[in-house]
């Protein structure tokens, strides 16, 4: 519950999303936000930098600060290991959201960052097996992310798996629990498949039907640590707290917009920035107040409802 309450308390100021890159060594079928192999955009360093002391020089309380790079894939930037350097030396804590597949490699090049306690990694991966797992990301894919969980796991670096869920994982989706704790994944998140993006299929499963067959999971002891950041507990905290939107967060696009969330639509959009200088930061987060009236994500009343009503806490 201490994670989940720690990722309440995140300020707009001191937690935010940098996507690095749109060029990825994947090309996922379903691709959100159309990366790929023969993609070149990048924020440049001199931005990200920016970004980051500009928040790091905001933070005045001293409260701790979390920045979350993602992609594409992260590790594919130009200069990524500058990137995280800066970020933990300005004090940050890093969360990396990476496919997973190229880790053999970046481990080999970039020791230090598997190394460091600062950093905590997101992977990628839809499933338990090859069938389950490369039916979107492509053939061959889940063999490498398992190499990338073997560094992961032998480096003792923190790690968490998110999953899409399909028609070809859901009917046993709750397989992917095991997998998590035969790995030693500290917690396990989904989104559903929609027709977005590069998607054509829309996978017709609701959240309520994915909690429904990994609730009673979760009620049982062995599995109650992967609670920790999944959508069960987070809707539990946001019916206990009767919250009726999720918490807002900023989101810099690889092409230097600037969104609420990671949903790069225009009615989320607070504008754009170059090199991330402190005047272009204060242009576009001009006042909490202009970020919080764009809010537009209510959360379901239903699916909290039955979270409440089934999960044992």
């Amino acid at each position: 519950m201490a994670t989940i309450q720690t990722f309440l308390e995140e300020s707009l100021h001191t937690s935010f999303t940098i996507n690095l890159t749109n060029r990825c060594n994947l090309d996922c079928s379903y691709c959100l936000r159309d990366c790929g192999p023969k993609k070149e955009g990048s924020l440049s360093f001199t931005a990200v930098k920016n970004i980051l002391r500009y928040f790091s020089l905001m933070n005045e309380k001293g409260l701790p600060m979390i920045v979350i790079f993602t992609g594409g894939e992260p590790f594919l930037h130009p200069e990524a290991d500058m990137v995280f350097k800066t970020a933990v030396d300005l004090g940050y804590t890093v969360r990396i959201q990476t496919n997973g597949t190229i880790l053999p490699s970046v481990a080999r090049r970039y020791p230090w960052i598997f190394e460091h306690p600062k950093f905590v990694f997101k992977i990628s991966i839809d499933g338990w097996n090859e069938e389950t797992n490369d039916v979107y990301r492509g053939e061959g894919t889940f063999r490498k992310i398992i190499a990338g969980l073997e560094v992961l796991k032998t480096s003792g670096s923190t790690f968490g798996l998110k999953s899409v869920v399909h028609p070809g994982n859901f009917p046993e989706i709750y397989k992917m629990l095991d997998f998590c704790r035969e790995w030693g994944a500290r917690g396990w998140t989904h989104n559903i498949l929609m027709a977005k993006g590069r998607s054509k299929i829309d996978a017709d499963i609701s959240e309520i039907d994915v909690l429904n067959k990994l609730i009673p999971f979760y009620n049982q002891g062995q599995y109650k640590p992967l609670l920790n950041g999944s959508n069960a507990l987070i809707y539990y905290v946001f019916g206990k707290q009767g919250r009726k939107v999720w918490p807002p967060y900023i989101y810099f696009h690889f092409d230097g917009s600037v969104y609420i969330t990671d949903t790069t639509i225009p009615n989320r959009e607070l504008g754009r920035i170059c090199l991330g200088t402190a005047e272009e930061l204060k242009n576009v987060i001009a006042t909490e107040e202009k970020i919080l009236s764009a809010i537009d994500r209510p959360i379901s009343y239903d699916i909290v409802k039955f979270v409440q009503q089934y999960l044992k806490i």
